[in-house]
């Protein structure tokens, strides 16, 4: 039944490719939310949501259609993907899901299509690669700084500090600038073979980045939703590479 299911997922996404323009980069999107949507088609994208995948051949079949994928935001990242318990109650995991996006992760990069992860998505990127997260921010790095912002998530909270020598600093040739935040995990060990690209003030990496790769903690598709442009050029620089790609 679940083989079926995919099978209609995967043909309604063979009609939405071909009903796409084919000199745009079809974009996939592991969840299915009008923000992400918003910001891509902005970009000069064509997203599309990906249907869920149980074993690495779906996966490789989905990613064959794609020309660039993005990892969003959600639940906790089990911590025994990197070699920890659950620390506490506060960690919600969603099993089915990481399971799922590994899969992902392993068929685009063995792909080489271009990759990107928004918030958990910056998260579960970051343990593939062999990074560490704190599971518990509030407990585990107390700081002054609140990560889950209490005002909506399409106005900024804090700033971050945007790391010189990175693509980031090309694109915001600014000391800082400021983000939305709504999380209790993050970066602890940055995965080998990334350089951070945002940090927040009290030490948190809120961004990294490789030639394939481009990963951010905040959410700069609901700053793009509520009426700021100002992050749009990250997105037009994934489109660009899935473009080349």
């Amino acid at each position: 039944m679940k083989k079926i299911f995919l099978i209609i997922q995967l043909l309604s996404l063979a009609l939405t490719l071909v009903a796409a323009p084919k000199q745009k980069p079809v974009i996939g999107l592991s969840t299915n939310s009008s923000n992400y949507v918003h910001a891509i088609r902005k970009a000069g994208g064509v997203p599309v949501v990906i249907p869920a995948v149980s074993d690495s051949g779906d996966a490789l079949d989905v990613v064959k259609s794609l020309d660039g994928i993005i990892f969003t935001g959600g639940e906790d990242v089990n911590p025994a993907y990197y070699g920890e318990q659950v620390l506490n109650a506060t960690v919600k995991i969603n099993y089915q899901r990481d399971t799922n996006e590994m899969f992902l992760i392993a068929a685009a990069d063995g792909a080489g299509i271009p990759i990107m992860g928004i918030c958990r998505g910056s998260q579960i990127l970051n343990v593939f690669y062999g990074g560490t997260l704190y599971q518990d921010l509030p407990t585990q790095h107390p700081s002054g700084i609140l990560h889950r912002q209490k005002n909506p998530s399409s106005q900024p909270s804090h700033k971050v500090s945007v790391q010189r020598g990175t693509l980031m600093s090309k694109l915001f040739p600014v000391d800082s600038v400021d983000v939305n935040s709504s999380h209790h995990q993050g970066v602890k060990d940055l995965a080998p073979g990334f350089k951070a690209s945002f940090i927040s003030p009290d030490g948190v990496v809120e961004g990294y980045e490789n030639d394939r790769v481009i990963a951010v903690q905040f959410h700069p598709e609901a700053l793009i939703k509520g009426g700021s442009d100002y992050f749009l050029p990250m997105f037009r620089e994934f489109v660009r590479r899935a473009r080349k790609h």
